[in-house]
């Protein structure tokens, strides 16, 4: 086998690591809870739920949409792009949800607020009444037009989740959720922008 690359790793994490491999708690405990309260005051937020992967918090964004407290919505929708890694769009199926294809940018590949509109279905009560949120990606490191798809998401009272996988950088508005990842030189971001909960 060719390697290559090989992750860093100091020799300061083997003490802290077998510390918490043997404590008895992998997945949660006193270290998560430890990364949750520095993780609150570097993004001066009271709201932190760490998971072990960026599809889980986006599967956990979807279950949260297809349950809400109240719904008289049957069948929901979301409109999103096959234009990703399978990651992205898994989630919306595995919560029993439907998936509207919205067409992308050609030289981009990223959605435009175009074709969200043409995604919608315009009715005449305004948008086809199951559509419950837009899931965007930034294609290759590049930023889809946030400002505007924002705008179109929050005037028809849709829920946008952001997949940030491939975003270079990112910037915080509303709620949203990130992971890290030993291989990229940022962070990864998946913002759920709340408009109406």
């Amino acid at each position: 086998m060719i390697p290559l690359f090989k992750v860093f790793m100091a020799d300061s994490v083997d003490k802290p690591l077998l510390e918490t491999l043997h404590s008895g708690f992998i997945g949660e405990g006193p270290k998560v809870l430890e990364f949750e309260e520095t993780l609150k005051k570097h993004l001066q937020t009271e709201n932190v739920l760490t998971t072990n992967s960026g599809t889980s918090a986006l599967h956990l964004i979807y279950h949260m949409i297809k349950h809400p407290k109240t719904s008289h919505v049957l069948r929901k929708t979301i409109i999103t792009t096959p234009i990703t890694c399978t990651a992205t769009n898994n989630p919306i199926i595995l919560n029993d949800i439907d998936i509207a294809w919205a067409d992308v940018d050609p030289i981009t590949g990223n959605i435009t607020p175009e074709s969200l509109l043409e995604a919608l279905m315009i009715e005449p009560n305004g948008y086809a009444y199951n559509t419950q949120g837009v899931s965007i990606v930034h294609w290759g490191g590049n930023p889809c037009n946030i400002e505007e798809i924002a705008k179109l998401a929050h005037s028809y009272g849709l829920k946008l989740i952001e997949d940030g996988a491939q975003w270079k950088t990112f910037w915080i508005l509303f709620r949203f959720c990130y992971t890290f990842f030993s291989s990229n030189k940022t962070y990864n971001c998946w913002r759920w922008w709340l408009f109406d909960m």
